[in-house]
């Protein structure tokens, strides 16, 4: 039975954790039929996992949409392009999370057939964007990745005076053989404007890109405030492939000082019971 000392210890465990670590948000789709997705159109679905109403939806300006399909066992949104015209598709995720709190972007994509067409060189086949709904370099992103006709992956970044660029982070075949998933992980500090981590993520190898933490995110300062958070897929329109996306969440991620506060709190709840035993 618990003593009195106890009950108490714990309590203040409790009280001391609500006030150290805030509470964390967490939107996490994966397409599957028990999170209320079904069928292969998803333009005009709302996905039940958002607060509110949010529904897929074709970007204006762009002619094609992503498809619920099937892929490697497990339901996936699809993006393709037949090299004649730029598809898009993406959802509303201002309610997902809280984005003034540091938070991380992940999801998996495989790309299941890619033709660079006219394209050459680092030309983006396919962007992912948390930002605005375009393919636009001119506009402020919280984290932008895209997939390049020479299989190279870059992260875009602030390049300084206006202008956004891509840094480069890897080749899809150094990660991952030919259709697999390659599963992204991006951490982002919005107080600092900052990208504080990477993580790419394969069945050939695993790493994490050191050179990204503290490079600032493709932010120019062209309006004010913060940039939109649509999830964001597009194509541009040369290259001729198929992609998949699975499996993306946003997540709010506590501060180290919370973590350190979290530990702290934890050991004296601990050094307390043990004294109250002895």
């Amino acid at each position: 039975m618990k003593s009195k000392h106890t009950s108490q210890l714990l309590s203040l465990l409790a009280a001391g954790l609500a006030m150290a670590v805030p509470a964390s948000a967490q939107f996490v789709t994966g397409f599957e039929t028990d999170q209320g997705y079904s069928g292969t159109t998803l333009n005009g679905v709302d996905d039940p996992v958002l607060a509110g109403t949010a529904a897929w939806y074709i970007p204006a300006t762009y002619s094609g949409a992503g498809s619920r399909q099937t892929y490697l066992d497990s339901p996936a949104l699809r993006i393709s392009d037949s090299n004649t015209s730029a598809w898009a598709f993406g959802i509303n995720a201002a309610a997902a999370i809280d984005y003034s709190q540091p938070f991380r972007f992940s999801f998996d994509l495989a790309v299941a057939s890619m033709t660079p067409g006219t394209a050459t060189g680092s030309s983006a086949a396919l962007n992912i964007r948390l930002g605005a709904d375009t393919n636009s370099n001119s506009n402020k992103s919280w984290a932008r990745l895209s997939y390049n006709v020479d299989d190279s992956l870059s992260l875009w970044v602030n390049s300084g005076g206006g202008t956004t660029t891509q840094m480069h982070v890897g080749y899809l075949a150094d990660f991952v053989t030919a259709g697999a998933y390659l599963s992204v992980s991006i951490t982002v500090d919005p107080s600092t404007k900052t990208y504080t981590g990477l993580t790419l993520s394969g069945d050939k190898k695993s790493e994490t890109i050191t050179d990204v933490a503290g490079v600032v995110l493709p932010w120019i300062p062209n309006s004010a405030g913060d940039p939109p958070a649509n999830l964001w897929f597009g194509t541009t329109g040369q290259p001729t492939s198929t992609s998949y996306i699975d499996n993306i969440s946003l997540t709010n991620i506590p501060e180290p000082s919370a973590a350190a506060a979290l530990l702290g709190l934890a050991g004296l709840a601990a050094a307390g019971l043990r004294r109250r035993r002895a």
